[in-house]
């Protein structure tokens, strides 16, 4: 059985932020809206089960912080977080993933996209965190991050709490500014700057 949830400010309200997807099932939630600000969600799935949550964290003109916890509780279970975060401004956002592994064969992902402009602040914490004594585990993060004024900063901080041996545990972070080659060939395609600019943004975040 798949679900398909739309996270709304009543939905949070009612769930706390905290969603259980029962063995078998399949949940993907999708958090694009910008209709919340700060928020933790924790996924809890169980036995052959799996979740995706999707999720597009805008800072404009105030700090945002979404904390996303995935837990993998039973053998089997599959979780996956694809995050857009997307700073201007003076603002800063936010984004803290942890993966934990509770039990053995079981599979989680973390791709963070972000773009980061003006002299406004990125922060992406991922923790991949695996407990003794399980095993068959595969864990990966990846976060890239453009950076599209001189004055925008990000740091990205993965970590590894790894306390059994038979897993397979991947991270990776890239940050840069946008490609001035690609930029260049956009612009003899008829694109004007801005339109160059904002090609290439939709193409990096939609990758």
């Amino acid at each position: 059985m798949t679900q398909v949830m739309m996270l709304t400010p009543a939905l949070l309200q009612e769930t706390q932020g905290v969603f259980v997807v029962p063995a078998g099932h399949v949940l993907h939630i999708s958090d694009r809206e910008h209709t919340i600000a700060d928020a933790t969600i924790e996924c809890r799935v169980q036995r052959d089960a799996q979740c995706l949550y999707e999720v597009s964290v805008r800072a404009e003109s105030a700090t945002v912080k979404r904390v996303i916890r995935m837990i993998c509780a039973e053998p089997g279970a599959t979780a996956t977080v694809r995050a857009v975060l997307c700073t201007s401004n003076a603002a800063q956002g936010i984004i803290e993933t942890v993966q934990e592994h509770l039990a053995s064969h079981t599979q989680s992902s973390v791709i963070v996209h972000g773009v980061s402009a003006d002299v406004s602040r990125g922060q992406v914490h991922s923790t991949i965190a695996i407990a003794a004594d399980v095993s068959g585990i595969a864990a990966d993060q990846v976060h890239k991050h453009l950076l599209l004024d001189e004055g925008a900063k990000v740091v990205s901080v993965p970590a590894l709490d790894v306390l059994s041996h038979d897993v397979s545990c991947s991270h990776g972070s890239a940050i840069a500014p946008l490609d001035p080659l690609l930029l260049f060939y956009l612009a003899t395609r008829g694109l004007n700057t801005a339109q160059s600019r904002a090609s290439a943004i939709d193409a990096f975040l939609s990758t």
